[in-house]
């Protein structure tokens, strides 16, 4: 069982991290966990990397993990504990949970991770280190769901399956593009958003819509918005059913996939 970092305790590089990333550790903040024993994937399995945090990721976490054909090599998390980490958190949807709900987060995230077999890495994507981690998970395909980081090209570009974000709003319509997409229709007065998936590129829920999946509801009984830790764990059950439909159908077609109905696979996973 993976012991949780304490609430004060500061990552020790030369203790967690392997030797083969030690030396070229470049990452201003944050750690890389391995996994005992680490997992090995089958041949013909999808290698997937997850890029996911907050309330909703351990429930997109297990769906994936779950899906036949996929191994999941490795996850990527927000470091809300570090400091330094740079991760948008005045702007993001961290800055509506409490700092002990941030540390639940992360730690239990992280936990389910590590006691899955799955190495976790809370850096910065930009650094030379995750680099040198991606080359050895060697994904197919990248998921992402909450990140507090803009991926890189040569990140997004690496898995020959696509990298693909989940995010909660209609991208097919235009709306609630950016880091605050359920602020905006909370402004808007909706009581239900749906997920999109769409393939990532430079800039934050711009690229190409693969489709639009059901719908969340994010108020309750009485008609009240939802506090926002208990919203965005009602988007978990969505976001994991698309996120391991999307990855069924790639370990079907072997393929990038630019369009999906999500309503399909959803009376698909029914039947």
């Amino acid at each position: 069982m993976y012991k949780r970092r304490s609430r004060t305790e500061t990552p020790d590089r030369d203790r967690q991290y392997p030797a083969k990333f030690t030396e070229s550790w470049d990452s201003p903040w944050g750690h890389y966990h391995p996994p005992e024993p680490p997992i090995a994937a089958p041949r013909d399995h999808i290698r997937t990397v997850l890029f996911t945090s907050c309330p909703l990721a351990p429930r997109v976490f297990r769906d994936v993990l779950s899906t036949p054909g996929v191994t999941v090599q490795g996850l990527v998390t927000d470091d809300v504990i570090d400091p330094r980490a740079r991760i948008g958190k005045r702007r993001r949807i961290w800055r509506h949970l409490s700092g002990e709900q941030q540390r639940d987060c992360q730690t239990s995230l992280e936990s389910l991770a590590l006691d899955s077999g799955v190495p976790v890495f809370t850096g910065s994507v930009k650094s030379t280190v995750f680099t040198s981690i991606l080359r050895d998970w060697d994904p197919d395909l990248i998921i992402v769901y909450v990140l507090g980081q803009l991926i890189p090209a040569h990140v997004f570009n690496y898995p020959r399956f696509g990298t693909y974000n989940f995010h909660p709003s209609n991208l097919a319509n235009g709306e609630f593009r950016g880091v605050a997409p359920l602020e905006s229709a909370m402004a808007a007065g909706r009581s239900m958003v749906p997920t999109s998936c769409h393939l990532i590129d430079e800039t934050f829920d711009t690229g190409p819509v693969v489709g639009v999946g059901g719908h969340t509801r994010i108020i309750d009984g009485r008609g009240e918005y939802l506090a926002m830790i208990d919203m965005l764990g009602a988007l978990g059950p969505e976001g994991g059913r698309m996120a391991s439909s999307l990855a069924r159908e790639i370990v079907r077609r072997r393929a990038v996939i630019h369009e999906l109905d999500f309503a399909t696979t959803r009376d698909q996973a029914a039947e």
